[in-house]
């Protein structure tokens, strides 16, 4: 996303990535400034603050652990005003995905990662129903005016934008 993102010349753009690797690539052959992630969200401290913090299928691998307290992390690193964009599993990707049972609280995490190198207890397939992510969302943030876009990225991944107020 950050390659397309980088041809408007009007962004301000910082990428983030858990990945020494993929960090270089992005300032390397991209030339695209980064900062450094990690996998434990208290770990994660960014600097400055963002006028839009946009996580693509970053919440769509998160264990129900991580997933509340990395929305406070990204809430956290927006100014007011700003945005907080970032995707989820919905209930398309349910389907792609056999439509596994729900628990209760509406929260479906399955470890599983191709990447060796991440603990699958850390990440994995989620699909959260939008219930449970605007419950959470206000519980770590206290917003409740929300977007929600249902499939709207790759036709099964919901959109979330969540306005920061001055």
């Amino acid at each position: 996303m950050s390659r397309h993102l980088k041809r408007n010349t009007q962004l301000d753009l910082v990428s983030c990535d858990i990945h020494q690797q993929a960090l270089e690539f992005l300032e390397h052959e991209l030339g695209i400034r980064t900062l450094a992630s990690s996998t434990v969200r208290e770990s994660f401290s960014p600097s400055i603050a963002f006028d839009v913090v946009f996580a693509l299928s970053f919440f769509s691998h998160l264990p129900k652990s991580s997933f509340g307290r990395w929305l406070r992390a990204l809430f956290g690193a927006v100014k007011a005003p700003g945005n907080l964009i970032f995707t989820t599993h919905g209930l398309e990707s349910h389907k792609l995905m056999g439509s596994p049972p729900f628990p209760a609280d509406g929260f479906y995490f399955k470890p599983f990662s191709r990447q060796l190198d991440l603990n699958t207890a850390e990440y994995g397939n989620t699909i959260p129903t939008p219930a449970f992510v605007a419950a959470e969302l206000f519980r770590q943030t206290g917003v409740s005016n929300v977007t929600h876009t249902p499939a709207f990225w790759w036709g099964h991944q919901d959109l979330w934008i969540v306005k920061r107020e001055q």
